[in-house]
């Protein structure tokens, strides 16, 4: 038997044992288990069940199987059987790997001889430069003028000599197009987060997930953050054909105008998402549900001080949705729920940065600048009769060097509950001292907090 017929028959023979168990849920709940069928047919952007395991299959020596982890706290909090897909313990803390794995595995002898590239402000910049290292074909990750330098140095570390780091573009999107000029000019082949090979790469996390759930029954849902929409189009993808009473669950951030953290995520949602979204969007078990950025920040310290987990923001969006979910279903008791903690790029020296911006935007921390030269003992009033006994201050700082009581000071005030925030400027405003509530976009934010 040839090699290429062992892995037709191991591809099927994976496939119908999956189904086998579909079946068995169906034919309890749904007496036509047809009607799913007939969906996945009308759907000609489906990522097929057969070339997404034929891709896992490809890369599953190279990358590794992470852990299903099970979270006693949310799980408790819930009542609800509550499991993280630990991607952020990948080989470059996010799944993105998988996808540029499999598709400079794909590649011909001829196209990985003239090499690929890529334009990245991050994740996908490392996934690549990995992946040509691990492979030995050479390649040229794009990245904004803008970029952090351990954010470079990360690629450069991974890439080693295989890789070249070009500076292009102020923005992602004229990196972006810079890089798809060059590398057309070049002949060079591009590793994009919405290409075929790509998807089908990432999906493994769904194969993962499917074959190592620890429970009996169905998964209620399976929870991701959305950002260019690679590992929605492939998880949904599979879950439909073999899976089909999962709920799939795509998180995205509301930004504020106050968003400091999430730099380019808007930018790469726009930049990779050219066909992705159209696999979703055409499903029946896939839904969208939109959470305030401040909810992603404070899950993050939750994550770290109560299960020793280290994520980016947009990483920790599954988990930081839980309350929302709960909220539109009503109770989530005795539900299996995985959430994907898609990456965890950041460090600890991140972690107090992200404390004050998720304690803003709970109100328990608030900054503004404070005009105390109009009256005598102006401070010692401000502290007496406008902050509670409970409620802090963290810092008075002057902004102004000499005569200095005749400009704003900066102040910042740790509340003892959000409740405080309203009575503090209600009190403010009775007292007639003038201020400006300051936010983590502006400036003086930046510089001095």
């Amino acid at each position: 038997m040839s090699t290429k017929n062992g892995e037709k028959i191991q591809i099927q023979e994976h496939l119908q044992q999956q189904q086998k168990q579909q079946l068995k849920e169906e034919m309890k709940e749904n007496p036509n288990p047809e009607i799913q069928k007939q969906e996945t047919k009308q759907n000609s952007y489906l990522y097929q069940a057969a070339s997404i395991f034929k891709a896992y299959k490809n890369i599953r020596q190279i990358v590794r199987r992470t852990i299903i982890q099970r979270s006693s706290r949310l799980s408790d909090l819930y009542q609800a059987n509550i499991f993280f897909k630990r991607e952020d313990g990948q080989i470059t803390r996010t799944y993105k790997v998988r996808g540029a794995v499999n598709k400079i595995l794909s590649l011909t002898p001829e196209e990985k001889q003239k090499g690929v590239y890529c334009c990245s402000a991050g994740n996908q910049g490392v996934a690549v430069a990995f992946a040509c290292n691990h492979l030995k074909v050479k390649g040229i990750i794009f990245v904004p003028q803008t970029t952090p330098n351990d954010k470079i140095q990360r690629i450069k570390e991974f890439g080693k000599e295989f890789i070249e780091v070009k500076l292009a573009g102020l923005s992602l999107q004229d990196c972006d197009q810079i890089a798809t000029k060059y590398g057309e000019d070049n002949k060079l082949i591009s590793v994009r987060l919405d290409e075929k090979d790509v998807i089908e790469g990432c999906s493994g996390v769904g194969i993962e997930i499917l074959e190592d759930f620890p429970l009996k029954g169905k998964i209620d849902y399976v929870i991701f953050p959305i950002s260019s929409g690679t590992l929605g189009a492939g998880i949904s993808s599979y879950f439909h054909q073999l899976s089909p009473e999962t709920n799939i669950i795509g998180i995205k951030p509301i930004f504020s105008e106050n968003e400091m953290v999430y730099e380019d995520m808007q930018k790469t949602m726009q930049l990779d998402a050219k066909n992705t979204f159209k696999v979703m969007d055409d499903l029946s078990n896939y839904q969208e549900l939109e959470i305030p950025e401040g909810e992603a920040y404070d899950q993050v310290l939750q994550l770290y001080n109560n299960d020793g987990i280290i994520l980016e923001p947009h990483g920790a969006l599954a988990p930081a949705s839980l309350k929302l979910l709960q909220e539109k279903c009503g109770s989530l008791k005795g539900k299996n729920i995985v959430c994907i903690l898609t990456g965890k790029n950041t460090s600890i020296s991140r972690m107090n940065d992200i404390k004050i911006l998720a304690n803003v935007y709970q109100k328990k921390n608030v900054y503004m600048l404070v005009d105390f030269f109009r009256k005598p003992d102006a401070i010692k009033e401000f502290m007496v009769y406008c902050l509670s006994p409970e409620d802090e201050i963290l810092q008075i700082e002057y902004t102004k060097k000499n005569n200095r009581e005749k400009g704003p000071a900066l102040v910042g005030i740790e509340l003892a509950s959000p409740g405080n925030y309203d009575k503090l400027l209600a009190k403010m405003l009775e007292m007639k001292i003038s201020h400006k509530i300051i936010q983590p976009n502006d400036e003086i934010f930046q510089l001095k907090v």
